[in-house]
């Protein structure tokens, strides 16, 4: 939110420290504020009040995708993450606050933040993390790995332009697990996410051709020759090429999927290393991989939408 906008705000309500005070507040008694404000506002409006809005929030749309052959599409993606060893699980619409701020270095700014210390979910993995961590605690951290994955619609705030929404299907895997030393869990488990993703795009007869790259994520990175190195000798099938990029959000290395249709080429998966499960659970042997396919966009490249 602007900077002008806060201040205009803390002048007329004579209050210079508005939002110092509610930044310090309790949790608990800022949610029991905000929702008696939310209980008032919505006191003041009116049914017509009510579908004046529904028209121009630009949150509320509908997706204009074919709903029930975009559902038969998801349950095939699932069955086949659960073939390999995936366990699809159906999330809530909500994660808790901060899901995506505190742990991802990503903005509050781009989530849509909730009543109750929570946020409409804006990132499904970060949600699919809580609860591998959940489960790996309540396992004790063994070296079993952990495979999630799912399909959900994402809400997120930056303005896109008509037709497209601000909300939108991701197909979501995360493996978490114990480091076992020589990189075994990172070469294995990056290498089986790319196959994956790779295989399924390149089952549909309408995708003319599917590219990997794999990106070092930082400077003096002595991890990404190795783990580039396994997977390129694992999967012969697929052309890669490598870039270096400086960005916090992965660990070591990204990878970005690239598939063409009718000449044209689109981003559509993407996925990496990350630390979150080392910071969620504090054990720093705790390793963490997480990708994602964009399904609703896959559908109406393939010519699914409506």
């Amino acid at each position: 939110m602007s900077k002008k906008i806060i201040e205009r705000i803390q002048k007329e309500a004579h209050t210079p420290e508005l939002l110092q005070m509610l930044t310090a507040m309790p949790s608990s008694d800022l949610n029991s504020l905000l929702m008696e404000v939310m209980r008032r506002k919505t006191q003041q409006l009116s049914p017509g009040d009510v579908f004046r809005s529904y028209t121009a929030n630009r949150f509320v749309k509908p997706s204009e995708v074919d709903f029930v052959s975009f559902l038969t599409f998801e349950l095939e993606l699932l069955q086949q993450a659960q073939a390999v060893a995936f366990t699809p699980l159906e999330l809530s619409p909500v994660s808790p606050l901060g899901s995506c701020a505190a742990v991802a270095t990503v903005s509050q700014n781009k989530i849509l933040s909730a009543l109750r210390s929570t946020e409409v979910v804006a990132d499904a993995t970060n949600l699919l993390a809580l609860e591998a961590v959940s489960r790996r605690k309540q396992g004790h951290f063994d070296t079993h790995p952990l495979r999630l994955c799912t399909v959900h619609r994402h809400v997120r705030t930056p303005y896109v332009p008509p037709p497209l929404l601000p909300h939108f299907k991701i197909f979501c895997l995360v493996t978490a697990g114990k480091d076992t030393g020589e990189l075994r869990f990172e070469k294995q488990h990056l290498t089986e996410h790319i196959r994956f993703i790779t295989d399924y795009l390149k089952s549909f007869a309408a995708v003319e051709s599917v590219r990997v790259v794999l990106k070092s994520t930082r400077k003096d990175n002595p991890v990404f020759v190795p783990l580039r190195d396994n997977v390129m000798s694992e999967i012969t099938d697929v052309p890669f090429t490598t870039e270096e990029v400086e960005q916090p959000y992965y660990q070591s290395i990204q990878f970005k999927t690239f598939v063409t249709i009718r000449q044209k080429e689109f981003e559509i998966a993407d996925g990496g290393l990350v630390d979150w499960s080392q910071k969620l659970s504090n054990n720093r042997k705790e390793r963490m991989l997480t990708s994602g396919i964009g399904i609703e966009l896959l559908f109406k490249l393939l010519g699914g939408d409506s």
